[in-house]
């Protein structure tokens, strides 16, 4: 719901300005991108038209992309539709070049 929403782009928001602690409030006032859920969209959108991306049979995106990780991308890319998605797509190409699971570093 409206709520859910709400808590989503806050918590996107504290995360992209390091002031994230479950407990605690804010720190300082977040401002989430206002096109946040919008450009979660473009992204999803982006990759489901890639035929070698794993889609669940309801058309859901899943491991290894989902809502987190999509907007670990869109973080990282200081919320830039183009490069979430690049940055996703080199990411799954990645995962279908690997086989078996990754080896932590030691």
């Amino acid at each position: 719901g409206e709520n859910e929403m709400r808590w989503w782009t806050a918590t996107l928001a504290r995360l992209y300005e390091v002031d994230y602690h479950p407990d605690l409030p804010p720190s300082v006032a977040a401002r989430p991108p206002r096109s946040v859920l919008d450009s979660m969209q473009k992204v999803r959108a982006a990759l489901r038209k890639e035929p070698t991306f794993a889609k669940s049979a309801d058309d859901t995106l899943h491991e290894p992309i989902d809502d987190l990780w999509i907007a670990r991308a869109l973080i990282a890319t200081d919320f830039k539709d183009d490069l979430a998605t690049a940055l996703a797509l080199k990411y799954v190409e990645w995962r279908h070049q690997l086989f078996g699971w990754v080896k932590p570093v030691q």
